[in-house]
């Protein structure tokens, strides 16, 4: 569809460095057009995707066999440019396969060098459970727990960055179910991370997805990312697009200018 190309438009346009993507399963793909470029790539499955569903729902749709249509799972990546970043050992990545673990989170951990100031630096990618609920939330209060306390490893206490499409909130959610997770990774005495918008800004957005739901719209604060330990300095972040209103579907997204259903 538009939206694979449009995706790697918005990315050739930015010109990042690194990359995090949730919900990837497209890897190949993107990668055709960003190898070229010099970016190299992780990749950690997610084992359990819901992908199945889809693949339903296009079977059931056309009325065709479910096995005439297929789809990879999905899962995160983290694309970065090899002539900042060095990979410091490969057996050093760490892939957690959440069929694995009793709370079933995924992540991937990745120590790149910047070869510029000779500084390493752990970098993390992954996405909680999507329910929301309070059950949900308490499940992605675990999950985060145990993927940062005991299954991605940092012997060597390297500076961390996360990248996560969290699920969740960093607020009371309109449910009325308090922010287990988000304040659980920025609690100093738990998990001790700090959010860059925050830092920048002062708070993190409005939201960072802004969508069209068959109950009406859906506007939600889920996308970060978090630093902890090492020095940082937050020179600039981008703004997060304006959405009209509710009523404007046309800005919701995704859309052709922004192909994305997430703000990055």
């Amino acid at each position: 569809t538009y939206r694979g190309l449009r995706l790697i438009e918005e990315i050739l346009r930015f010109d990042p460095d690194v990359i995090a993507i949730q919900e990837c399963d497209q890897l190949p793909f993107i990668m055709q057009y960003l190898k070229p470029k010099g970016y190299d790539s992780r990749f950690q499955e997610k084992t359990s995707s819901p992908i199945r569903h889809v693949i339903k729902e296009i079977c059931d749709e056309r009325k065709i066999e479910s096995d005439s249509v297929k789809m990879p799972n999905d899962g995160v990546a983290l694309i970065f440019k090899t002539e900042i970043f060095q990979v410091i050992d490969e057996n050093d990545v760490q892939y957690v396969d959440m069929k694995k673990n009793k709370e079933k989170v995924m992540g991937l951990g990745v120590p790149l060098k910047i070869k510029t100031i000779n500084q390493d630096v752990l970098f993390i990618v992954t996405h909680l459970k999507s329910t929301k609920s309070q059950e949900g939330e308490e499940l992605r209060e675990r999950q985060i727990n145990l993927l940062l306390k005991e299954l991605i490893k940092n012997d060597k206490n390297l500076p961390v960055i996360l990248c996560c499409d969290l699920n969740a909130n960093p607020i009371q959610n309109k449910k009325g179910y308090d922010p287990l997770c988000y304040n659980s990774i920025v609690d100093k005495d738990n998990l001790g991370y700090q959010s860059v918008y925050k830092l920048a800004n002062g708070k993190e957005p409005e939201y960072t997805t802004y969508k069209l739901r068959e109950h009406g719209t859906d506007k939600h604060v889920l996308d970060y990312i978090f630093l902890k330990d090492g020095k940082w300095n937050i020179h600039s972040v981008l703004d997060i697009p304006s959405v009209a209103s509710n009523e404007n579907t046309d800005s919701l997204i995704p859309n052709w200018h922004y192909p994305s259903d997430h703000f990055s």
